[in-house]
């Protein structure tokens, strides 16, 4: 009878391990990609358009950040662009209509449902956002993020090239590229 008893028990660790391998796993993959500092996020973002075929090499360049209920995250970044001598703007998600033309869009996570995607496509401009999530979904070009505490730039092609933008070989070779 010890028999069936050891099987059950080891058929139970069993599952258990598995559980808690699958488990782990899934927590590691949310804590794979927690945000990235917003100044780190607006030094490569910096770095990352000098890297963009498609832009003058010389040319001011406005980025505009959009933002939801991120207000307060929103101004430090606008602060840390500013810094770099970036000129940059606020904006919030639902007064995108009358912008100026632009270049390069930074969108917060709570402004996404304002019709930004569209936006970002008629007016050719690279959209950059600190949600991997949001570039694998097809909804901007560029993220950055923290990946096992290392700065992470994910890169959606499709989305980057319809927006009108041509990204270096020598980008995309350090950047995770989704297509």
């Amino acid at each position: 009878m010890d028999a069936p008893s050891t099987d059950i028990r080891f058929g139970y660790i069993s599952r258990l391990c598995r559980f808690v391998f699958l488990f782990s796993g899934i927590l590691s993959l949310q804590a794979a990609a927690d945000p990235l500092p917003l100044r780190m996020q607006a030094v490569l973002i910096e770095k990352i358009l000098l890297f963009d075929r498609t832009l003058p090499a010389n040319a001011p360049r406005l980025v505009v950040v959009v933002y939801g209920d991120e207000l307060d995250q929103a101004e430090v970044l606008y602060r840390a662009l500013t810094e770099l001598r970036i000129k940059s703007m606020l904006v919030s998600g639902a007064d995108l209509r009358p912008m100026p033309a632009t270049q390069v869009v930074y969108v917060f996570p709570h402004a996404w449902g304002s019709g930004i995607r569209d936006w970002a496509l008629q007016k050719h401009a690279l959209s950059f956002t600190g949600e991997p999530a949001t570039v694998r979904a097809g909804n901007a070009a560029v993220a950055l993020s923290l990946e096992d505490r290392k700065p992470r730039i994910l890169v959606n092609l499709t989305v980057a090239k319809a927006q009108g933008h041509d990204l270096s070989s020598e980008l995309l070779q350090v950047a995770t590229v989704v297509k």
